[in-house]
């Protein structure tokens, strides 16, 4: 099960994980995933890359089955987790064969499913995932999920402003676009509204959080810029942590976070 990450998966930390525009994101994130995780919960990731957020989650209790297509990744999660002393499950799946994964004998269902940072952009279609997902939680679990949004009001005000048009609406483009990812590889890539994407979670679950992630945080195409102006996105930050889960801002960032709970009734 070859996949484009596995040949850039050992420089992946670098170029994102560890720089200050990857852990401002990820930082963002947290905001909303610490408050859920707890010692001793079940929590299945789906596209885990080298397993930052794995360890973030293991290291605070949780039991973590952390999933990617990319041998490549999960060599790098497995030997990170390793020299941290932590234990992970570590398994390659393809995101398109959740509904196929089983769970083992006696296994009450996990208490979150979570992924972060693109992976559902991976996916032309999302139809499959909410039952996919909703039959591996318990009752009462939930599923948090960080995917790249259609309209990014920094990557619009960026790149028109140094006159750059196409790329700045590129993500509107339908069919999706070729993402490169370093080392000659690109990944098709498709951008879910949110509203498409709640129109699919919507009959099986329900929603809690909708959050902008980097809404004055600039996207991973901009990140030289970041780094080279960080004192000025700090001053940035309050305005960020105050508006990122506030309609309509909630739905201008790079990425979108959204947490939503199983319904009792799956009729709704």
């Amino acid at each position: 099960m070859p996949a484009p990450f596995d040949p850039v998966a050992y420089r992946y930390d670098a170029d994102f994980t560890d720089t200050p525009l990857g852990r401002r994101q990820r930082e963002l994130v947290y905001r909303y995933l610490e408050p859920l995780i707890r010692p001793g919960m079940r929590v299945l990731e789906l596209n885990c890359g080298t397993g930052e957020d794995a360890l973030w989650m293991a290291t605070r209790g949780a039991n973590v089955t952390a999933t990617d297509i990319s041998i490549g990744m999960l060599d790098v999660a497995s030997e990170k987790a390793h020299s941290a002393g932590a234990t992970i499950t570590f398994q390659q799946l393809r995101l398109q064969d959740l509904s196929s994964l089983e769970l083992p004998p006696g296994h009450p269902g996990f208490d979150l499913i979570f992924s972060n940072f693109d992976g559902l952009n991976c996916l032309p279609d999302l139809s499959f995932f909410p039952d996919a997902v909703a039959r591996l939680l318990r009752p009462g679990g939930g599923a948090m999920v960080v995917l790249m949004n259609p309209i990014c009001l920094m990557e619009l005000v960026g790149f028109a402003l140094r006159g750059r048009f196409k790329m700045a609406v590129q993500r509107l483009r339908r069919g999706g676009v070729a993402a490169h990812i370093g080392d000659g590889e690109a990944v098709r890539t498709w951008f879910h509204p949110v509203w498409k994407v709640k129109r699919a979670f919507g009959k099986r679950f329900r929603f809690r959080t909708i959050a902008a992630i980097g809404l004055t945080t600039p996207p991973t195409l901009m990140r030289n810029w970041y780094h080279r102006h960080q004192r000025l996105f700090r001053w940035l930050f309050p305005a960020e942590e105050r508006l990122m889960g506030v309609f309509p801002f909630n739905r201008l960032g790079d990425h979108t976070l959204l947490h939503c709970l199983l319904k009792d009734d799956p009729q709704g």
